[in-house]
């Protein structure tokens, strides 16, 4: 019979149109152009992340040939069992030397200690990301903070005077509320822009530390916005639920 093939579930959909095409037969060409033999498609496998760094799967029309024909020269072997993965290291070191003496494993772990070793760095590099931002957080948190309480503090006697003429508690901590959400906002846009402007300069190297993520996704900017805006209404709630509760005659004696 014709040799074998096993083709991915994008190749079946772009070259076939999503039939079945277990019995078909394909031909593929070498670098100069000229076709290969026929082979026949024996099955269809899901799609998988192939040749490329973890931070850059390529994925796409994926054709795999029998071992046999082109053995790599550190090919891998995964295998799974009912016991725990560490367990399987040395029966696996057996079989293999009952099937030749010389062949000598190398590199047994679990596909998650496989994964670390090879993207190791992009791990380090996204964890400081991801302290610095941490840091910049707490940092704007406390800077707002730190802002609207001497804002709010300079403004103790005008507060006082608003509720001696009737101005209920809530109002004041919606008026502070409000002008610590004037600054927030103005903040957000400028950093958004600004960030937006770096990734257009940096686009390329951002994605080399980022998986399964766009630079320009817009749900992350989302989700940052909506982190500082939470810290926000905290690092506001806090100094205007002091002014509130300060007393009017206490408030016109301040300042």
């Amino acid at each position: 019979g014709l040799p074998s093939v096993i083709v991915n579930d994008t190749f079946a959909r772009h070259y076939f149109g999503g039939a079945s095409v277990v019995g078909r037969r394909l031909r593929m060409l070498w670098e100069n152009g000229t076709p290969k033999e026929w082979r026949t498609i024996v099955g269809v496998v899901p799609d998988t992340f192939l040749k490329g760094s973890f931070n850059r799967p390529r994925t796409g029309a994926a054709v795999f040939l029998p071992l046999e024909e082109s053995v790599p020269t550190y090919p891998t072997v995964v295998v799974r069992g009912p016991r725990a993965a560490k367990s399987l290291a040395d029966p696996l070191r057996r079989a293999l030397a009952r099937l030749d003496p010389d062949l000598v494993p190398y590199g047994v772990g679990t596909p998650r200690t496989s994964l670390i070793a090879t993207d190791g760095q992009s791990a380090v590099v996204t964890g400081i990301f991801t302290a610095f931002a941490a840091v910049a957080c707490i940092l704007a948190t406390v800077g707002l903070y730190g802002v609207t309480s001497f804002a709010v503090g300079r403004r103790t006697k005008d507060l006082g005077i608003r509720m001696a003429m009737g101005a209920s508690r809530e109002r004041i901590i919606t008026e502070v509320l409000r002008e610590g959400g004037l600054q927030f906002a103005v903040g957000a846009t400028g950093g958004v822009l600004l960030a937006l402007a770096f990734v257009h300069f940096g686009a390329s190297r951002l994605t080399d530390f980022l998986y399964e993520v766009s630079p320009r996704d817009p749900a992350v900017y989302a989700a940052v916005v909506a982190l500082l805006a939470a810290a926000t209404v905290v690092a506001c709630l806090v100094p205007a639920r002091r002014a509130a509760r300060v007393a009017p005659m206490v408030a016109l004696r301040s300042g």
